[in-house]
């Protein structure tokens, strides 16, 4: 099944095992598109699938490019990943497939498009802001890599949100107030606004009901280059 593919290509990917690397792309590029589309019956399974491809690829990627900072580069827009004899980009399989077609700029306001049908196939028709949790782009910031299975996806996506608030957002309860990196102000409408962002901070208990009215100070998404950020 595709999706065990993808599943074992970062577990090879984490693992080096370049062999193994080689083979499983090669399957993937070549594996039918209606096969692929017919075996995501559901959300969940592209959510899987596509969090576990982004994450290998850009490993991958990154690392053959031999670029000492990843975000100066033009990794996010270049269609160098083969799926399903598509030739994609990062940028398409976050924004498009796992965000349900929002706009990179937009703070998840506003929508982007495409034309290719064959992506309107694959896309995520519900996102799930936890994804924002999972998907690593070999930044200092960004949140451990976790292999995802189709077993307790909603566990597992609840553990990365838990372990990604409680190291990165911190409390000045001095001065009242909430400091968190520039990431959930990229996504501030997929995670429901600022009032969305309070409740999954009291819902974590990162604050308490109390607390809730401390204002947010957005600091700076360390862009300093992690790869290999395996959990």
């Amino acid at each position: 099944m595709v999706l065990k593919l993808a599943e074992n290509l970062i577990q090879a990917v984490k693992e080096n095992r370049e062999d193994e690397v080689v083979f499983l792309r090669a399957a993937l590029k070549s594996y039918p598109f209606e096969k692929a589309v017919s075996e995501f019956v559901s959300d969940e399974d592209k959510i899987v699938f596509w969090t576990n491809i982004y994450n290998a690829y850009f490993q991958l990627i990154a690392q053959k490019s031999g670029q000492k900072d990843p975000f100066t580069s033009s990794l996010f827009r270049r269609k160098g990943i083969a799926i399903f004899n598509l030739n994609l980009s990062f940028d398409q399989l976050e924004h498009f497939i796992l965000r349900g077609a929002k706009w990179k700029y937009g703070l998840g306001y506003l929508k982007g498009f495409s034309l290719n049908t064959k992506l309107r196939q694959l896309r995520v028709r519900q996102p799930d802001f936890r994804i924002h949790f999972l998907l690593n782009c070999g930044a200092i910031s960004c949140p451990v890599i976790t292999i995802l299975s189709q077993d307790n996806l909603d566990t597992q996506l609840d553990l990365a949100t838990a372990d990604y608030l409680h190291e990165n957002i911190a409390i000045d309860r001095s001065s009242k107030r909430i400091v968190l990196n520039t990431l959930f102000l990229f996504y501030l409408a997929d995670f429901g606004g600022l009032k969305g962002v309070r409740k999954l901070l009291i819902k974590h208990g990162i604050i308490s009901l109390n607390e809730a009215q401390f204002r947010f100070k957005f600091v700076a998404f360390n862009s300093g280059v992690k790869l290999g950020n395996f959990g």
